[in-house]
């Protein structure tokens, strides 16, 4: 009887008692047929209201994918800019003596890391004036591994001095 649907099912939904899933199907709480057209408008607006912000979050996902791809391909380009620098440098401080080569380490902010230990004479760190050797040991910090004992060494000649 399509036609006293409403007026049953308002009939239904004050009669039933504690049950809150008869007689629609799912929880309900409403108590009247207005009570559930209203709980059903709000289910959609919720609905709707969920999936425009779905939509805006897909929209903002792609763009926060498009800009770290831009950002990506700018850190490589300045990578590669950065690795050109560091070759050029490092053809210059080969051409020094070890002395200018150690002078140069503590007086500019090349990366210590790139240069290899082959390039660096201990003997030549006691050439060096003890200002010079302060900006070479702050230079080095607290790094470890061979520039660490470099660092101990230099420490060792600024004890003597």
């Amino acid at each position: 009887m399509p036609i006293r649907a409403d007026e049953i099912l308002d009939w239904a939904l004050k009669n039933r008692g504690q049950n809150s899933y008869t007689p629609v199907g799912h929880t309900t709480y409403a108590q009247s047929l207005a009570e559930y057209k209203d709980e059903q408008r709000e289910l959609c607006a919720r609905r709707a209201r969920r999936s425009l912000e779905l939509e805006a979050e897909k929209i903002q996902a792609e763009e926060r994918k498009k800009r770290k791809k831009v950002e990506h391909k700018e850190r490589l380009k300045e990578g590669l800019s950065r690795a050109k620098r560091v070759k050029q440098a490092l053809q210059v401080l080969n051409a020094l003596s070890p002395s200018e080569r150690l002078q140069t380490l503590s007086n500019n902010e090349f990366p210590l890391e790139a240069v290899s230990m082959d390039m660096i004479d201990i003997e030549a760190l006691k050439n060096l004036s003890e200002e010079e050797l302060r900006k070479l040991l702050d230079r080095i910090d607290r790094r470890k591994g061979a520039w660490g004992s470099i660092g101990k060494f230099i420490s060792g000649i600024l004890e003597r001095k």
